[in-house]
């Protein structure tokens, strides 16, 4: 018999049973009666381990927990893909997820969140057409509350993708005598027809001696629900719920994110405030909506004012947003008849000026505007639509050519503090007035309206904005100037 020694390579794919082997000497007999001696080395082909995709096989409104209602008889864990796509079917979520590679919902699929707490970790979530992202609501003040929570790296919210939370915060109550009035931090007065108050104050019921209840939250981190407006005959008014994203990467919005309030059907009581949307992200695009709105109060008899707008904020990195996006950003009051008392704009707050569109066109921004960037400088500026308020007090906008302020746009200058007196409501300047400077010309047409608020009376600084025009000041035919005084 034959013996030699040489070396010999062999490479394996896929298979672990040969690891022990591995540095040993082995002696392999071929054919024609030669043994072979030699030390093995083995190199495995092994690539990237394929995540586990998951997918969701139960029907009607079930558990996330449950474990009969996912493909493979188990909930999914760290690193799974999850897909949720059948048809008219509701997935209750009352527990933070697993650290998930991603989650896609589709398919008029709704994902219900439940408990504050409760947080879906996934790496990207995508939400697609008709499928909703909801919380279990509306509460009192006595219940645990509710929220939809994402944390995430990149979040895509498609054309018709919905996170939804309207009407999902505090409960609107019964105002007439002996009811508890609208629940919340700031709801409905009891025996009035206040609005409710979030980020912008209800509209007042005129008959009253008393005030609607002041806004609250935080400007830069708003993360409450909206409070309930009134009602007398079936519980309605409820508002906006609370929404927050966290996301290291990129936030796409084609669809919906809406924390709206509810309209009061009842003669003569408020509407519920908007709730809240927190962004935190590297950067925000798309052309979706993302709102926080209060909700109609009143009615043609009687005196119930709309509802308080809500907060959102957008806090993306400062570096890394690439410009204004075609997102609108909506926290308007209720709206309904011109008769009723109207509520007030609620706040949008970004770290600079990037998001605010030199030219909005189909995108709106309705909201007291805060940035956290200082001055705001544009080269030009059109306000298209919407309604836009400089709220904080010292606050400077530039303009080098034209502003303009057009098709039923309103422009806001002040108004950051409320003076309630005899049963009316008056916007006015606490102190340090802003500035607003244009080096062209102020436009103001197409039905567009400027408010321009005044200080308190006999205050240290006698007057309210200033505003300086280089070029020529022009109110076209069915636009108006309005200076307010309390």
């Amino acid at each position: 018999m034959k013996l030699s020694k040489t070396n010999c390579h062999f490479e394996i794919k896929r298979s672990l049973s040969l690891i022990p082997w591995v540095g040993k000497v082995i002696r392999l007999a071929l054919a024609g009666g030669t043994v072979m001696a030699g030390l093995i080395f083995i190199s495995f082909g092994i690539g990237p381990a394929r995540a586990v995709t998951v997918t969701w096989v139960a029907t009607g409104t079930n558990d996330w927990f449950g474990t009969n209602n996912w493909s493979g008889q188990s909930v999914p864990a760290d690193g799974y893909d999850v897909i949720i796509n059948y048809t008219n079917i509701g997935v209750l979520l009352t527990n933070t997820t697993a650290s998930l590679s991603s989650l896609t919902i589709t398919n008029a699929t709704t994902l219900i969140f439940s408990n504050w707490d409760t947080t879906l970790n996934a790496t990207n979530i995508y939400i697609l057409r008709n499928a909703i992202v909801t919380c279990v609501g509306p509460f009192t003040n006595n219940v645990m509350t509710n929220n939809v929570y994402l944390a995430c790296s990149n979040l895509t919210i498609a054309g018709g993708g919905n996170i939804n939370v309207n009407g999902k915060g505090y409960i609107g109550g019964n105002c007439s005598a002996g009811g508890p009035g609208g629940f919340g931090p700031a709801g409905a007065v009891a025996n009035t027809g206040h609005g409710a108050s979030h980020g912008g104050m209800g509209g007042g019921d005129t008959g009253q001696s008393s005030p609607p209840k002041s806004a609250y939250d935080q400007l830069v981190t708003p993360n409450l629900a909206g409070s309930g407006g009134g009602w007398w005959n079936a519980p309605t008014a409820h508002g906006g719920g609370a929404i927050r994203v966290v996301a290291t990467g990129t936030v796409t919005v084609y669809g919906t994110v809406s924390a709206n309030a509810v309209d009061s059907t009842d003669n003569a009581w408020g509407g519920g405030s908007g709730g809240s949307v927190w962004i935190t992200c590297l950067r925000i695009s798309g052309t979706g909506i993302v709102s926080a709105a209060g909700g109609k109060g009143g009615s043609p008899t009687g005196n119930g004012g709309h509802g308080g707008g809500g907060r959102i904020a957008v806090n993306y990195n400062t570096n890394d947003q690439q410009g204004p996006c075609g997102v609108s950003f909506i926290t308007r009051p209720g709206i309904g008849l011109a008769t009723v008392p109207q509520g007030e704009i609620g706040t949008l707050w970004f770290p600079d000026t990037q998001l605010i569109p030199t030219n909005p066109g189909t995108s709106q921004f309705v909201g007291q505007v805060v940035s956290g960037g200082g001055a705001y400088n544009f080269d030009s500026l059109t306000i298209n639509g919407g309604w836009v308020r400089l709220l904080t007090s010292n606050q400077v906008l530039r303009v080098t050519n034209d502003l303009r302020v057009t098709a039923g746009g309103t422009f806001d200058i002040g108004g950051d503090a409320w003076q309630w007196n005899a049963g009316y409501g008056f916007m006015r300047f606490a102190s340090n007035l802003p500035t607003i400077q244009i080096g062209g010309n102020f436009l103001i047409g197409s039905g567009a309206v400027l408010n321009i608020y005044s200080a308190l009376t006999n205050a240290a600084q006698p007057t309210g904005a200033l505003v300086t025009v280089g070029g020529l000041l022009a109110v076209t035919n069915g636009s108006a100037v309005y200076p307010y005084s309390h």
